[in-house]
């Protein structure tokens, strides 16, 4: 039986090795969450944008990944996104936000960066409440693995980038509407 002595922040295994506890622990919070439509292999992952996370990511190169924890599955297929402006995106000129795909594996290697989103114009994140829609029938923005199995045989997470001016305020929600080709439903 593992004990925990409260006073002193010293947690004894089963085997008797103490483990000194530094402080409180805490789970960090994650700023995506998936959804599953019914029992379908329709899912919808959303994931919260701030401006100060869109601005680290700096070429296609050099990507931002918005969430450690939510990932699309290599069987994905993104049938749809769509970007909600929260707060209007601004900057000192024209600000286009990209987002892609990393591997979940290593965290390190970009399926491609603007495979998701490709050059969302600043004309349709510049207004608080803008809704844009980037489907099969918009070639407007749609990225390369739009309509294809996402992962390329591998699972991945979000990742983004800007181009021509980094952002300096703005936020949105990014609402991925995918479904799971290996699922047999």
């Amino acid at each position: 039986m593992a004990i925990a002595n409260s006073t002193d922040g010293i947690w004894v295994n089963n085997d008797g090795l103490r483990i000194k506890m530094t402080g409180r622990a805490e789970a960090a919070l994650g700023t995506a969450g998936e959804y599953r439509e019914g029992l379908g292999s329709h899912h919808l992952t959303s994931i919260d944008v701030v401006y100060s996370d869109v601005a680290q990511g700096l070429t296609d190169t050099n990507v931002f990944i918005l969430d450690y924890h939510n990932y699309l599955p290599s069987t994905a297929v993104i049938d749809k996104v769509v970007f909600t402006t929260g707060t209007a995106f601004a900057a000192g000129g024209d600000v286009l936000l990209n987002f892609g795909l990393v591997r979940r594996s290593d965290f390190t290697t970009i399926v491609d960066a603007d495979g998701i989103v490709n050059s969302l114009a600043d004309d349709q994140i510049d207004t608080a409440g803008q809704v844009t829609v980037i489907d099969g029938s918009t070639a407007t923005y749609a990225g390369a693995l739009m309509g294809v199995q996402a992962g390329i045989g591998h699972d991945s997470v979000i990742c983004t980038y800007w181009e021509t001016t980094a952002p300096t305020s703005g936020t949105g929600i990014l609402h991925i509407y995918w479904r799971d080709a290996a699922a047999n439903v």
